[in-house]
């Protein structure tokens, strides 16, 4: 359970990074 919740943490964190990186390319 820890390792999924870990690494549902980590790709909410890329996700955010990501659309942050589009906001500020456009």
């Amino acid at each position: 359970m820890t390792k999924i919740k870990i690494l549902l943490i980590e790709d909410n964190h890329l996700l955010r990074e990501g659309i942050a990186a589009m906001l500020n390319g456009q």
